[in-house]
């Protein structure tokens, strides 16, 4: 199997247990039931760099979503599978942020989520974050192509109303071929501090973490399933963890004479989960891959020609963030995120149904295998029609930094295409003229978020309603 080759550090496969909410003191909450559960699983054994694929991960997915439905007491229409190139960053953060999970999961529900590819070590990073890496992420250039793996914790506590969420990551893939692991050192306890939840690693930092020599998956997914197994469908997370603890350590020994020992942090005891408990109150059936659009939206209108005409809708991909983007202690993680949730919320009442969701977004470019954040001429037609919309945002944060001396350096490019020519309708930015605060690192942040985002969410709002307008007319 062709690896990822990070030198000589570890990577390990962890699962978090989070709440998106705030935690009860006891395991009363816990061990509540379920009203209904949902799951995303991703796995990616292709990737857009030939040289990252992996032989087990997509398999791996695939075999916890075969637990889950057929095992776990999960519906299957409340598991969403994505494998390989359609786990492309945007997608996986769309899915599992505002997307598909967010808009389903309710706060008593239970959600699951896997993830399983390629992890970066804290080492490769300046700030010493660790990284999980989507299908189109780059391994040079990790900052603005990779998941940062605390910022994906805090996401889904934002985003996802679920008081009671399980994420898993199996990010180890060293190779039954290799006579040496690959190594990354993923941090259980610094992932832990971060989310203040409970985490659970394959193995301690400085171990390695394997793959199965016997068996076609990882050693970790392995004998997670099987200890998820263990007790039936009453079997704990206490117990299922026990349970894997053992038989990795044992299989390890035996396969490779190295030891590998899973080890749990956290600040709270969530080991009384069942995971496979029966829902109290399921929901009816849905489908998992379809939009969530008006019947007008969706409607296909064909010109004289016999030819698609796009509907008048606007799309906007999700927000990038290049250049430079942070400096000190200062952290700038999820300005995108939140820079887009503002422009979506002032364009709502204007735009109203118009506006393709971020979810109807990275569900469209996901099948379209669009994606992998090509924009071009060719691309952006391709896009259009995917999407089934006549108009295309794109916007990034160019800059986002304070200078030692307070002033603050933001800048933000917008550009606004044709769905149906691919050929740009406006194009500009905006940097914030004047913007300073002198205080420490926490006031500088806060400055930020509550002076020059909304400042710019303005501007962004603007730019796209006279363009829409001027095109179209008011409507």
């Amino acid at each position: 199997m062709r690896k990822l080759n990070f030198g000589a550090v570890l990577v390990t496969s962890t699962m978090l247990l989070l709440s998106a909410r705030p935690v009860l003191a006891d395991n009363s909450g816990v061990n509540r039931p379920f009203r209904d559960k949902w799951a995303v699983v991703i796995g990616v054994s292709k990737f857009v760099k030939g040289e990252l694929d992996l032989k087990y991960a997509a398999a791996d997915a695939r075999s916890f979503y075969d637990y889950l439905v057929k095992d776990g007491n999960f519906a299957k229409d409340h598991v969403k599978l994505v494998t390989d190139l359609q786990a492309n960053r945007r997608n996986i953060l769309s899915t599992l942020g505002g997307g598909w999970l967010g808009r389903h999961a309710g706060p008593e529900d239970l959600v699951v989520v896997y993830i399983s590819s390629h992890g970066s070590p804290s080492e490769l990073d300046v700030e010493g974050v660790n990284y999980l890496l989507a299908a189109d992420s780059d391994p040079d250039d990790l900052y603005s192509s990779g998941i940062d793996m605390q910022v994906l914790s805090r996401m889904i506590k934002a985003k996802i109303h679920a008081n009671r969420v399980v994420l898993f990551l199996d990010t180890c893939h060293s190779g039954a071929a290799e006579s040496k692991p690959r190594k990354a050192n993923v941090s259980a306890a610094k992932i832990a501090e971060s989310t203040g939840q409970i985490v659970v690693a394959s193995s301690q930092p400085n171990q390695a973490s394997w793959e199965c020599a016997s068996q076609p998956m990882s050693v970790f997914t392995y004998c997670l399933l099987d200890g998820l197994r263990s007790k039936g469908n009453l079997t704990t997370l206490d117990q299922a963890f026990g349970h894997l603890k053992e038989k990795v350590q044992t299989t390890v020994m035996q396969e490779r004479g190295e030891l590998q020992t899973p080890v749990m942090k956290g600040s709270w005891d969530g080991g009384g989960l069942v995971i496979a408990a029966r829902p109290s109150a399921p929901t009816a059936a849905l489908d998992n891959d379809a939009p969530a659009l008006s019947v007008v939206a969706n409607s296909v209108v064909k010109g004289e020609d016999g030819t698609k005409v796009l509907s008048n809708r606007v799309a906007i991909l999700p927000f990038g963030e290049g250049g430079s983007n942070g400096i000190g202690e200062i952290d700038f993680d999820g300005l995108a995120v939140r820079l887009e949730e503002m422009v979506r919320y002032q364009l709502s009442d204007a735009l109203q149904e118009r506006l393709l969701s971020s979810y109807a977004v990275g569900s469209a470019l996901g099948k379209s295998s669009l994606g992998g954040g090509l924009w071009t001429a060719d691309t952006r037609p391709a896009m259009g029609k995917a999407l089934n919309a006549k108009y295309i945002v794109k916007v990034d944060i160019q800059n986002a930094h304070f200078d030692p001396t307070g002033n603050c350096d933001f800048s933000v490019s917008v550009c606004i295409a044709s769905g149906e020519t691919g050929e740009y309708l406006w194009s500009g930015g905006q940097k914030a003229a004047g913007a300073f605060c002198a205080g420490d690192a926490s006031a500088k942040l806060a400055y930020l978020k509550t002076q020059v985002l909304p400042a710019s969410a303005r501007f962004i709002r603007r730019a796209i309603l006279s363009t829409v307008d001027s095109s179209t007319g008011s409507k």
